[in-house]
């Protein structure tokens, strides 16, 4: 996409600077295309389920998953990996791509020289682990656990954080 062809508004562009955490930052960084400028591109659509990857940069191998419904579409260097339902979950490919064993064989596999990248072939050679569905339905549960428990631990921090201010704001007024 060319940037000189950003709009106000139309369909949101992912750009590597979405892709942090778990899911997709679809609040910050926006980018829109118009829709006319769209209409040859559909190759480039990204679907909800989908695990978004950033292939170059001090990013690369970040992933993130979509679960947004709104039509969305890639930028260049950013990967957006389909999972076949027939075999993992979106939820379980998209651990797998995040694991800590996969990003290893990224960083080994980094080319380049100040902005160190990853190709397509390399990433399609790799071997997701199929497991059984029950084993895949049971890890994705406690996944989802994680991220529940994850954003009730961001909301009470940010409850204690805004607290602590308050009190220090209203012992200031009364020093």
């Amino acid at each position: 996409f060319f940037f000189f062809l950003y709009a106000k508004s139309g369909k949101q562009i992912v750009r590597i600077q979405n892709i942090s955490g778990d899911f997709l930052n679809l609040i910050c960084n926006l980018v829109y295309y118009a829709e006319n400028e769209l209409k040859t591109l559909k190759q480039f659509r990204i679907s909800k389920g989908d695990t978004l990857m950033a292939m170059t940069g001090n990013t690369i191998g970040n992933c993130s998953l979509n679960t947004s419904e709104d039509e969305l579409y890639l930028n260049q260097r950013v990967l957006s990996i389909t999972p076949d339902e027939n075999y993992v979950t979106a939820e379980y490919l998209n651990l797998v791509l995040r694991n800590i064993v996969f990003k290893s064989f990224i960083e080994r596999e980094l080319v380049g020289g100040a902005q160190p990248n990853i190709s397509l072939s390399f990433i399609g050679n790799q071997i997701i682990p199929i497991i059984d569905e029950k084993s895949m339905e049971l890890i994705t549960g406690y996944m989802k656990n994680h991220y529940d428990f994850l954003k009730q631990s961001q909301k009470l921090l940010a409850d204690a954080k805004s607290r602590v201010e308050q009190l220090i704001e209203e012992a200031a007024n009364n020093a």
